[in-house]
């Protein structure tokens, strides 16, 4: 039983990922519609065109279907980290909570080399994901103890 969650944690990212790659596949074919429109003006023989490609690159405003991406990829991570941590055995030690919230985080990890994620960098993938972490344990803790609380257990 514990082998099958620890697969189950590892492969939850994974499917989230495959998820994610597949729905929003309208917007990366528009992101990069945008990245092309973008190499074209910024190439360009015309200088005037040249320089509002450039101004539009300093403000941000080259791509909103890149920046929902980024939005939808971190809101993803957060939420598979606390889909994971519902997955953590109640009363379980801060050891094998610990243990099985690593496993989600090495399928993320995974993920991103593999399938997904592919518009976060890594530090910023890695930022979201050590976020995710702390936030799956103290899911987890907190459901916990919520739990035993609510039975009258000792915990």
């Amino acid at each position: 039983m514990i082998a099958f969650r620890y697969v189950l944690i590892f492969t939850l990212p994974i499917a989230i990922a495959l998820v994610l790659y597949y729905a929003t596949t309208s917007l990366r074919m528009d992101a990069h519609q945008n990245a092309w429109k973008w190499l074209d003006a910024a190439l360009s023989t015309d200088a005037d065109t040249r320089d509002a490609a450039n101004k539009g690159l300093q403000s941000g405003e080259i791509s909103p279907s890149l920046k929902l991406l980024n939005y939808i990829s971190t809101a993803s991570i957060i939420l598979g980290a606390f889909m994971s941590a519902l997955l953590v055995p109640v009363g379980s030690s801060v050891n094998r909570s610990v243990n099985l919230i690593s496993a989600m985080v090495i399928g993320f990890c995974f993920t991103k080399m593999i399938v997904g994620f592919s518009y976060l960098g890594w530090v910023e993938f890695s930022l979201w994901l050590v976020i995710g972490f702390g936030g799956a344990l103290v899911v987890t803790k907190l459901r916990g103890a919520l739990i035993l609380h609510g039975s009258g257990r000792k915990y």
